[in-house]
């Protein structure tokens, strides 16, 4: 496969299965596949080749904690195939492991790395998160974290209160961007937001600093004055991706 390290870079990791032994070996040419960055903001695409040799099928996993966990993309994949990632990071670097599998079966695994750097941040949702909002213009975050039941008790003999609570946690991130809608505009329209705004959760929050978080869109809000470009505030609540 062959793989962006970093813009304008490519490193060569391709790797096949000896028909005859069954093991995976390094070889130019086989089972290309190639990692490009979606300039739609979907994600990233990986784009495999077909080969002459028996592969069977392949899998492909993420990982946005540099090998640490991986998720699962896609599963049985053709030799001749694309797969776009909607939820890899929108700035830093999301690993990426395709296993291919031979009708032995065999196995041969090759690890790349797609490294983006963007200032804007997305909500994305949708069947597939396929609809996308990017803020590129002034975006703005805050982030409130805690329990979600925290009780401070009295009780008679003890001078301070005993703090009671359960194991739920909550994170909400409160959001701001301008909208900016002209041709030139690298941001998504009003139309776009409402179009957001009645779709169910999960939303996946992506920023400039790496985060990736899936919510709960507990509130939009878009207006703006006079001439001025248009505003967004947003407030979400993060929730299971299932």
């Amino acid at each position: 496969m062959t793989v962006p390290t970093e813009r304008g870079s490519l490193m060569s990791s391709n790797i096949a299965i000896d028909q005859a032994s069954g093991r995976p070996y390094a070889q130019a040419g086989a089972d290309q596949a190639t990692l490009i960055e979606d300039p739609g903001g979907r994600g990233c695409y990986l784009i495999a080749g077909s080969s002459a040799l028996t592969v069977d099928h392949s899998t492909l996993d993420r990982s946005i904690d540099g090998g640490t966990t991986w998720e699962r993309v896609a599963d049985q994949l053709p030799t001749s195939t694309t797969v776009t990632d909607p939820e890899c990071l929108s700035a830093g670097v999301t690993l990426y492991r395709i296993t291919a599998i031979s009708a032995l079966p065999s196995s041969a695994v090759s690890i790349g790395e797609l490294d983006v750097e963007d200032g804007a941040m997305w909500l994305t949702g949708g069947d597939a998160f396929t609809h996308v909002v990017r803020l590129p213009y002034n975006p703005t975050v805050k982030i409130s974290t805690g329990l979600v039941e925290r009780v401070v008790q009295h009780f008679a003999g003890r001078t301070l209160g005993v703090e009671m609570t359960g194991t739920a946690r909550q994170r909400t991130v409160t959001i701001g961007s301008l909208l900016v809608e002209d041709d030139t505009s690298e941001s998504s329209s009003t139309a776009d937001v409402e179009a957001l705004s009645y779709l169910p959760a999960p939303i996946l929050y992506r920023d400039p600093d790496g985060r990736r978080i899936y919510t709960s869109l507990t509130s939009i809000d878009i207006g703006h004055e006079s001439d001025l470009p248009w505003t967004l505030s947003a407030s979400l609540e993060e929730v299971s991706r299932d």
